[in-house]
């Protein structure tokens, strides 16, 4: 669902000029799946798009310690606030951590990643990156970010888009 979106688009979230509205949602570094939560009020739940074996983009290389054509696991989900899907994510780990440690990770199913992620002692976050990123499915750029978290020492990248109808529901919030 997402594009290719270059590294030299992705700017750290402390210095990014994207809209002031976006930059509570876009900086934090807490788990957005208990924000999403509040903010529907519970009405909140995962949808999987793809979960499987793909190859990494040209940007997630480096931080995956992978080669260009070597098979990463890839995770593509929408979460859904009052029953609207607000936000498309995308996490990649790579075979090596797939295959060992993290093998827990493909059998996560319709759960919240945060909800891991979040409540270990074994995981930290690096920095959160933004961008405006192309989805397929849409016709405006959307609002985007990213960062690399840290499990057990393996990487796993998580980028998050926040859709159209996302938009809507922080606009009549305010």
């Amino acid at each position: 669902m997402i594009d290719t979106v270059s590294l030299k688009h992705w700017q750290n979230a402390q210095t990014s000029d994207l809209a002031a509205k976006w930059h509570p949602w876009l900086s934090d570094d807490g788990s957005l799946t208990t924000r999403l939560t509040q903010l529907a009020k519970g009405d909140f739940h995962v949808e999987i798009l793809n979960e499987g074996w793909g190859k990494a983009r040209a940007d997630e290389h480096s931080a995956l310690s992978v080669k260009p054509g070597d098979d990463v696991w890839i995770r593509e989900v929408l979460l859904f606030g009052e029953d609207k899907p607000w936000v498309y994510a995308r996490t990649v780990m790579n075979q090596a951590a797939i295959n060992g440690e993290l093998k827990e990770f493909t059998k996560v199913g319709t759960r919240p990643l945060g909800a891991i992620l979040f409540n270990s002692d074994v995981c930290t976050r690096g920095p959160i990156d933004v961008a405006l990123a192309e989805l397929s499915s849409i016709d405006l750029p959307r609002p985007s970010r990213r960062s690399c978290f840290y499990y057990a020492n393996h990487p796993i990248i998580v980028a998050e888009s926040f859709l159209p109808a996302f938009e809507d529901a922080i606009n009549s919030d305010n």
